[in-house]
């Protein structure tokens, strides 16, 4: 009897990869990538950040934080204006290969921008007034960013110059994505209840609800 489990492409099967990472895997466990990139299904271009399977039980991990990144990301899009203010999904799926997300063409990791800037960046010329008002009215975005997480009931975990996303060299546009360290606030609420009740449950309380996430993601909360 024939499979009706549709087989899944390789990545670059979906998409024409740039030269060069806009953030690279590193060395790092369970780090995505994030890369330039030409979507041939719809022939056009994308941001597009994965996660490169590596054929063992990492795997199950990876699929959780993948899972748990879009899941968050679309429960923070969900608040009214946020859309203003976060990272946009364009798509996301799963590749024989790889597990992907997909974000408009013009975007950058902050931390990627600092490095690449032309001189005339506002990054690079803070001295300027004009620049440091770009930079308080980004400021400003992403206390607008970190509000619709907060009020979608969540802690957005680390937060970054990888996590901060940006494209002009002129105007305020911060947008926040990455949305892989998020956790539920309510849920660890109750946690904590449970665990002033019970010293075992507060010894786990702690972690997070997967390996892959807690292992992604061992820095202080925000």
């Amino acid at each position: 009897m024939p499979s009706t489990l549709k087989k899944l492409r390789p990545l670059t099967d979906q998409f024409d990869l740039g030269d060069q990472y806009l953030s690279a895997p590193g060395g790092e466990p369970l780090k995505s990538a994030i890369i330039s990139a030409h979507d041939k299904r719809d022939d056009q271009p994308v941001v597009l950040k994965y996660w490169q399977k590596t054929g063992s039980a990492v795997d199950d991990d990876l699929r959780e934080i993948w899972q748990h990144e879009m899941r968050q990301a679309q429960r923070v899009l969900a608040y009214p204006g946020a859309d203003k203010v976060i990272v946009e999904l364009l798509r996301y799926g799963e590749a024989s290969d790889a597990f992907f997300l997909a974000m408009p063409r013009d975007l950058a990791p902050l931390d990627t921008m600092v490095k690449h800037a032309r001189p005339d960046h506002w990054l690079n010329n803070l001295d300027v007034p004009r620049s440091r008002i770009v930079l308080w009215r980004n400021a400003e975005r992403l206390a607008k960013a970190l509000e619709a997480v907060h009020n979608q009931g969540l802690v957005y975990g680390r937060l970054d110059s990888s996590s901060v996303f940006t494209a002009s060299a002129t105007a305020p546009d911060f947008r926040l994505g990455s949305f892989e360290c998020a956790s539920d606030c309510r849920r660890r609420t109750k946690r904590r209840s449970s665990s002033l009740r019970n010293p075992q449950v507060h010894r786990l309380s702690c972690r997070s609800s997967t390996i892959g996430v807690r292992s992604a993601c061992c820095s202080p909360v925000s």
